[in-house]
């Protein structure tokens, strides 16, 4: 009897020992479960990372795994990533396109800012007219005459010519028609709002044109240079039988038609006219 409860009281004694270890061992595995699942719900966060903890285990892919690909990944890292992204991809696209626009824009400055370059270097529009058949008798001084054409290349005129110079006033048209006879270039110009740099590059034109050496001492060219109220361009120059008229003054258009024209008119006298007073004909 005395052996059976010193047995009994060694077996229970083993169990109480042996008990902590056992339950230790269940709990490592729970425990160890956990950890994965765990891990798997830490990584879960990160989305692709969180679905590689739940490959790991089973309970991690459930769990943390699921909860990865649900939280972290496709819903919140994937999907609103990638709405992100087409969103930047639009973002991207629209500014391509404001680009776009503003380069049309550019380019239709460009275009523009191409035109008023243009309009700006001196570049003019240009229309060149010749007549035929001229007329030419003499008229008494500051007397009406009715031209066939404005301005006029030829046509009834005074009997005195104007001096070869530049005029601040109007002269009227039957002194320079006769000019015109003696092979003169004329410059007309009608500037309702004021003009001088245009006036002065004419100007400087004009004194840059060699010394034709047809003339005398006292003429150096045939030119003239005066307003006229009643032209209907800008800017116009007129020889016997040809006219030029421009809406800006062009050096290099009005030099072609000098070089053209000079010297061509029926009467070749370069002598110097009249030098008239701004009350002529008044």
């Amino acid at each position: 009897m005395f052996e059976d409860r010193r047995a009994l009281r060694t077996l229970n004694a083993a169990v109480t020992l042996m008990a902590p270890l056992l339950f230790a061992h269940c709990g490592g595995t729970s425990n160890d479960d956990a950890v994965h699942a765990g891990a798997a719900g830490v990584a879960a966060s990160s989305g692709a990372a969180g679905a590689l903890g739940g490959d790991s285990d089973v309970g991690g892919a459930m769990n943390g795994g699921k909860g990865g690909a649900t939280n972290g990944g496709a819903e919140n890292g994937g999907v609103s990533n990638a709405v992100a992204g087409e969103s930047g991809q639009a973002g991207s696209s629209e500014a391509p396109t404001a680009g776009a626009a503003g380069a049309g824009a550019g380019a239709g400055a460009g275009a523009g800012g191409d035109s008023q370059g243009t309009a700006g270097s001196g570049a003019c529009t240009v229309e060149q007219l010749s007549f035929s058949e001229p007329s030419a008798q003499h008229v008494s001084v500051c007397s009406a005459i009715a031209y066939a054409m404005n301005p006029p290349v030829y046509g009834d005129h005074y009997p005195v010519w104007a001096a070869y110079k530049t005029y601040s006033f109007p002269v009227p048209l039957g002194f320079l028609v006769h000019d015109l006879e003696h092979g003169a270039v004329v410059l007309l110009y009608n500037c309702p709002d004021g003009c001088a740099d245009e006036v002065a590059a004419a100007q400087s034109f004009l004194d840059a044109l060699p010394m034709d050496p047809r003339c005398a001492a006292e003429v150096k060219h045939q030119t003239v240079l005066s307003p006229d109220p009643t032209l209907p361009s800008r800017w116009a120059a007129i020889a016997w039988g040809h006219s030029l008229t421009a809406d800006c003054f062009d050096a290099g258009e009005f030099r072609g038609f000098y070089d053209a024209n000079v010297a061509h008119g029926p009467e070749d006298i370069c002598a110097d006219g009249a030098d008239l007073p701004s009350d002529t004909c008044l």
